[in-house]
């Protein structure tokens, strides 16, 4: 993402919280901060992709008095996944202090990112949305604006509630197939040939046919992103059935996994359950 927007040809200022991670970055207008708060401070827009609400909070250092120079004068615009609550609450903090706030978190993963073909979701006030932009179009193929502070990330959950159940029904869908002897291939190719044809779908089913269960968008996160979606149902007082199957599933996959597995291993906890129900161990059917 860094990369795509240095395409915008004007100075950048770089840190990660991953030491190293900056390696690819080889741009002649992008500078490596030591500190997050070189990079805070470096100009007048920041740009914030963090894993969760405690990195975010660490690196604005939202509980010092460094806070307020962080801000005051900046627009800073988080595109990381947070409980919209959460972002409402910070965006009063910086407006507080002096500064501005833009809600853009983005729905795509690793593959997205690298070709700038994020779905940004942004909202906040359109002032303050025309400046940033630009430079979101340099990460993003499509914004879609939201419409206040909260809109962006609640429509980040609407999202994410329809791919982690269309994940989860796409993993049993192969373990239903593999189950009655249907070769992967034909079960990739017949969806591919149909309405439920996209990258998405082609990207998975490729990683199951080949049992390549290597992060793209990691089983870890999907847990995460089901639980931000399960808190604020709740709030909002919404059945989420589909959900709720989901989150039970991600967690029984996590079980099974490492975390950073992608999470179409999530047909691992389907597999599992099946041989539960109906391929139970010997000392238990002779029970």
């Amino acid at each position: 993402m860094a990369g795509n927007l240095a395409r915008s040809g004007d100075p950048l200022c770089v840190w990660n919280r991953s030491v190293g991670r900056e390696a690819d970055l080889t741009a002649s207008n992008i500078q490596f901060a030591r500190t997050a708060q070189e990079a805070m401070r470096f100009g007048d827009i920041v740009f914030l992709m963090l894993v969760n609400q405690q990195a975010l909070d660490a690196v604005i250092e939202r509980d010092s008095p460094n806070f307020v120079s962080n801000v005051r004068g900046r627009i800073i615009v988080n595109m990381a996944s947070v409980a919209p609550d959460y972002s409402e609450a910070l965006a009063r903090d910086i407006s507080a202090a002096g500064g501005r706030f833009v809600e853009a978190p983005v729905s795509g993963s690793r593959i997205p990112a690298e070709s700038a073909r994020l779905v940004g979701l942004v909202a906040g006030d359109p002032d303050d949305l025309a400046i940033v932009e630009p430079y979101l179009r340099q990460m993003c193929s499509s914004l879609v604006k939201c419409g206040a502070v909260g809109a962006g990330l609640r429509m980040k959950l609407a999202v994410n509630l329809h791919l982690n159940a269309m994940i989860a029904g796409l993993a049993e869908a192969a373990h239903f197939a593999a189950s009655a002897g249907l070769p992967m291939e034909s079960l990739a190719e017949a969806l591919a040939a149909g309405p439920l044809d996209c990258d998405l779908t082609r990207i998975k089913m490729g990683k199951v046919i080949v049992e390549d269960f290597s992060p793209q968008a990691a089983l870890s996160d999907a847990r995460a992103s089901t639980s931000l979606i399960r808190d604020e149902a709740l709030r909002l007082g919404a059945a989420v059935p589909m959900l709720e199957a989901a989150h039970e599933l991600y967690g029984e996959a996590l079980g099974l996994n490492s975390e950073r597995t992608d999470m179409i291993a999530v047909l691992h906890a389907i597999e599992a359950r099946s041989t539960r129900l109906f391929r139970p161990s010997r000392s238990e059917a002779s029970l």
